[in-house]
């Protein structure tokens, strides 16, 4: 359809009437031909890149959008927006498509809060995360340490911190076509390769990761999220003053682990600290310390539990968006243990011995000698 329709727009520039009536008739049987009715019509979008997208115009009933308006969604992947018995809950997006970064759809605010007891890693898990959505999604990510934003008017602050990394260049589709065409006028002019190269990038929006740098001292923060009470605060101060999706990410550690054991001898020895000392603080700070419910009065938020880091995971409401479960997969993968990755090349080919490229070769006498090793180094 989207090929008839550029035919369509050819044809008017040589004059040729005929495509559009042609181009028409193509349009109505692929529709009739998909079995679309007035609320499956296909309309064309052009890319900056000049290719052709299709945008389901409309979605039946239960769809996302209203009728008569455009979705950011190819037609392809409408079936995957809609309930069904064997998908209930199905995703509220879905994936980042190359050609569609203006769409507003990939452009919403979210924000996630990384709490648990002292010493579990969180700053480590929030620098990581930091750097996963920015180089494989694309978004504009930033780290907010609660203990920066303490005293009387800290709460305030830091939703003013948030509030302003949110709203600046935000992305809106006005700003961002403003921003797209001064980059288009830029090309050729220097660094106009940098700037296309932006301008095609995939967009999943802004991020804002909240950490603490010292727990026991972020007690007194509504942001710190160690209670109910404050997650409940948080979610809601979000949902209404920045319209962010809020997504908590709870990490719980075994200290009877010896891994965690020389952990803290040796962060005390470095530290001038007691022996000990590091776990009592631990305990106090657990007197304050709730974790995330999973008796149904948390069930609305977005979460995920990492116990032992990726030993046991529980996740709830994190697979019902594209990015909640790219994190999910990620942060499963993700842990402080030492380990050791060797790389190796395969043994000597018998093309490799006669210095030959390519090929499918078998091995040489010295190549089946190093697989044999290999093996029984493995």
């Amino acid at each position: 359809a989207c090929a008839a329709q550029a035919g369509e727009s050819r044809g008017r520039r040589h004059g040729a009437h005929e495509a559009s009536s042609s181009s028409a008739a193509m349009l109505a049987a692929a529709a009739a031909a998909a079995g679309l009715g007035a609320a499956g019509a296909v309309s064309c979008k052009a890319s900056p890149a000049g290719s052709q997208h299709m945008f389901p115009s409309t979605l039946d009933q239960g769809g996302m959008s209203s009728p008569g308006q455009p979705t950011p969604y190819v037609l392809s992947q409408g079936h995957l927006l809609h309930p069904t018995d064997s998908n209930p809950q199905p995703t509220m997006l879905p994936p980042p498509i190359a050609g569609l970064s203006a769409s507003s759809h990939l452009r919403h605010r979210h924000v996630a809060s990384v709490i648990g007891l002292p010493l579990r890693g969180k700053a480590h898990m929030a620098r990581r995360l930091q750097r996963y959505l920015r180089f494989f999604h694309g978004a504009e990510v930033e780290l907010f340490d609660v203990n920066e934003f303490m005293g009387p008017t800290g709460d305030e602050r830091l939703l003013e911190a948030l509030r302003k990394f949110f709203e600046e260049s935000d992305g809106s589709d006005e700003d961002s076509g403003q921003d797209q065409e001064s980059e288009k006028d830029a090309a050729g002019g220097p660094g106009h390769e940098d700037s296309l190269r932006q301008w095609k990038h995939i967009s999943s929006g802004k991020f804002a990761i909240l950490y603490t740098t010292d727990t026991y001292g972020s007690l007194r923060s509504m942001w710190s999220g160690h209670s109910k009470w404050r997650r409940r605060w948080m979610s809601k101060t979000l949902t209404n003053e920045l319209q962010a999706q809020t997504i908590f990410i709870e990490i719980q550690v075994d200290d009877t682990t010896n891994h965690r054991k020389a952990y803290m001898e040796l962060l005390e020895k470095a530290r001038g600290l007691q022996p000990g000392k590091l776990c009592k603080n631990v305990k106090d700070f657990e007197q304050h310390f709730v974790t995330i419910q999973q008796d149904g009065t948390e069930d609305d938020l977005e979460y995920m539990k990492l116990i032992n880091y990726n030993h046991k995971v529980v996740l709830n409401n994190m697979m019902r968006s594209f990015l909640g479960s790219r994190i999910a997969q990620f942060l499963t993968s993700v842990h402080p243990y030492p380990r050791t990755i060797y790389l190796t090349r395969h043994g000597e080919s018998e093309y490799n011995a006669a210095k030959k490229i390519g090929g499918d070769s078998p091995l040489s006498f010295l190549g089946r000698e190093y697989a044999e090793r290999l093996g029984q180094f493995a």
